[in-house]
């Protein structure tokens, strides 16, 4: 925001696995990001604990965050703020029903705020990625929002 050539009312994040990770909380927290696209990282805390903790990072973990928030939560503090999160079907990081459980409670608080197009949740075939078909549709959702 420092940087001249930054328009500090079109600051858009996004990121994929970690990055994903970064997007939750960046996006959820800083009312500065005007739009946010998390891409392989968001699920239920509960599916990601009975299921796949062994797969991810110690950064995951805020102390006592998940005992008043959960990830769809966090990331959803930035409602009614234009919101995609990119999930992949097979991906071995998460499950599927704790990807759809997230992308339904944030829908659900998305279309509470009398927002509901400002939030797309997406599911694509395949394991953990940000293929072409995902990067041509994020920069899409960035320059609706952004430009």
């Amino acid at each position: 925001l420092t940087r001249p050539e930054v328009d500090p009312d079109r600051i858009g994040c996004g990121g994929l696995s970690g990055g994903g990770l970064r997007t939750i909380l960046l996006a959820g927290l800083d009312a500065r990001i005007h739009c946010a696209v998390c891409v392989g990282f968001m699920s239920t805390f509960r599916e990601l604990l009975r299921n796949h903790i062994k797969c991810h990072t110690w950064m995951l973990y805020v102390p006592y965050l998940y005992g008043f928030l959960d990830m769809p939560d966090v990331i959803a503090l930035r409602a009614p703020a234009p919101l995609m999160v990119q999930y992949n079907m097979e991906d071995p990081l998460y499950t599927i029903e704790g990807q759809q459980q997230a992308d339904r409670k944030i829908a659900l608080i998305y279309s509470k705020m009398s927002h509901p197009d400002n939030y797309v949740g997406r599911f694509y075939p395949g394991p953990h990625k940000f293929d072409t078909e995902m990067q041509e549709e994020a920069f899409r959702w960035f320059e609706r929002w952004l430009l």
